[in-house]
Parts: structure tokens; sequence; C-alpha cells
């Protein structure tokens, strides 16, 4: 005798089928890296963004290696999903996922200094660097606190060296001419002592 299935027993083989079905495919499919134009497998890969509408068309190691690449030279605005078409931002937690744990530590310091970098007082330098330069107004010197460069530069200005700026000259004024004093100081109380000592003399 023949038994027919009741409707959602076939209904639940068919959805486990169906299941099954679209898991093989997607362990068998392929698609070509848009970067070094070779066939990846689809089922090691999710799209680069929760935004993005497309699947997967950049491999893991090319994401990583231009994210990589973005992050040593300080652009972590381009840190975006590298299909043409998309350009959606990646998020922070899978650029983490990706990137390698050197990379990584440049990545977490420049984002803290993108952190602290809204704050009224923060200036950049020239070398890339940034610092809140907690005297504001009150002094216009900043020193960049990079050991590599340390150069001088202005907080009101907001120029750095003195061919622009006026405020820079004028401290670099001061303080020469404060040198000299200080260098003075020695001959000066020389000079005293042996007025004194001549004074003294009968």
């Amino acid at each position: 005798m023949f038994v027919v299935p009741r409707s959602h027993e076939l209904s639940d083989f068919w959805d486990l089928e169906i299941r099954k079905f679209h898991k093989l495919i997607k362990e068998t499919s392929m698609y070509q890296c848009l970067v070094h134009l070779e066939d990846e497998p689809c089922a090691t890969d999710a799209p680069p963004t929760p935004g993005c509408n497309h699947d997967q068309n950049v491999c893991n190691a090319c994401m990583r290696t231009d994210m990589e690449g973005k992050i040593r030279s300080g652009k972590l605005q381009n840190l975006t999903c590298l299909d043409p078409y998309c350009m959606k931002p990646l998020p922070v937690h899978k650029v983490r996922k990706l990137i390698g744990p050197e990379c990584l530590k440049i990545y977490d310091r420049k984002l803290a200094v993108l952190a602290i970098s809204i704050a009224p007082n923060f200036r950049w330098c020239r070398c890339g660097s940034g610092q809140i330069h907690g005297l504001g107004d009150s002094s216009s010197e900043w020193i960049c606190v990079d050991p590599q460069c340390r150069r001088q530069n202005c907080y009101t200005c907001n120029t750095i060296g003195l061919i622009d700026c006026p405020h820079l000259r004028a401290i670099n004024e001061k303080r020469r001419a404060h040198r000299a004093e200080m260098r003075r100081l020695p001959q000066v109380a020389f000079e005293q002592k042996q007025m004194e000592i001549l004074e003294d003399k009968p």
C-alpha cells in the first residue's frame, strides 16, 4: 500500500532539501576577485559591509592589503568597499578582523587621534601627528610631540614655521634676546667683581 505524505511533511521535506541545495551551491560557488582577477570560493567570504547590496567580489587577502596600505598612509576615510559601484565605508569591526596585529596598533592610534581631533584646542602638524594645545590662545607656540618631528607650530595662525607667522617670529626674537642676555650675565658679573676689587684697593 502506498502512503501519501501529509502536506506539512512534504513541505518540511522540500524546505530541508532546498536548504541543502543552497548550502551546496554556496560551498561550490566561486567568484572572480576584482583586484587580482582569480577565482575565490564564495563560502568563506561575506559582503564587505552590512550595507553592501552585492555579493562578495573582492577576496579578504586583497581587502587586507588595501586596508593596511590606507591605514599606514593615514587615509582612514578611504576605508571603503572596493567594489567601484558600492564604495560603502567599512565598519570598524570588519577592519579590525581583517588587518594584521602590527597594523591594528597603527589603526587604533589613528582612530584615537581622530576622536580627539574634534576638540577645539586640537591642532595638526605637517608631519601627520596632532595634539591638544592646553594653553590655547594664551601661548601661540606649540612644539610637535613626535620625536622625529619636533617642529615649532603656531596655535593662533595654525601655521608651521617662521616664514608665514608673525607670532612665532616674535617668540623667537624674545628667545634670542633672552639667550644673549643670559650669555652676557657671567661677563657682567665678572666686570662688576673687578670694579669692586679695584675700588677696595688703597
